[in-house]
């Protein structure tokens, strides 16, 4: 629960200082956010394994990226998706997952905000690999995209795909 609270102060505290709040926002949220887990999930068991370890950290680094250009650019460009009340529900651990249950109210209305977090093991810092808003995981989306985007263009594709896109957002936020 402090962990995801700490971090959505942080999150809100970057996104009103627009001077500087760029790295910060990038910089907690690399501290937050477990991107090689999302990629590890998102990709499949199965599939993350059969990559090398540079391989498994290129798709982490590229689907960070993607986040980075699609959410947080975003969120400094005019603050859209900053919850302007939240209320805390559950939190629940089950040895090294949990999940944090939340209501956000933003733009007048309230919506459920689910985190998953994990750690390694027991010294290692709880980091959140899922978030799920409305009934949709992160996770699950991604994963039903990388299996479609494989399907068709195997592995390489996914990563071209992928990297494509972070890059067509990055050229759009240049522009305004």
């Amino acid at each position: 629960m402090e962990v995801v609270k700490s971090g959505q102060q942080h999150v809100q505290a970057a996104v009103e200082n627009r001077g500087g709040g760029s790295a910060a926002l990038e910089a907690r949220a690399d501290a937050l956010l477990d991107f090689v887990e999302l990629s590890r999930r998102a990709l499949g068991q199965k599939q993350w394994s059969a990559l090398n370890v540079q391989q498994q950290q290129e798709l982490a680094s590229t689907l960070k990226g993607l986040l980075r250009a699609s959410y947080l650019s975003r969120l400094m460009k005019d603050g859209a998706g900053v919850p302007s009340q939240v209320k805390w529900g559950d939190e629940h651990i089950d040895g090294n997952e949990a999940r944090v249950t939340s209501t956000v109210e933003a733009l007048n209305d309230h919506f459920a905000v689910e985190y998953r977090l994990c750690r390694a093991d027991e010294s290692q810092p709880w980091r959140v690999y899922d978030v799920v808003t409305e009934e949709a995981s992160l996770v699950d989306v991604y994963r039903d995209q990388f299996r479609k985007v494989i399907a068709e263009k195997g592995y390489s594709g996914l990563l071209e795909t992928l990297k494509a896109r972070r890059a067509k957002l990055e050229r759009e936020r240049a522009k305004s």
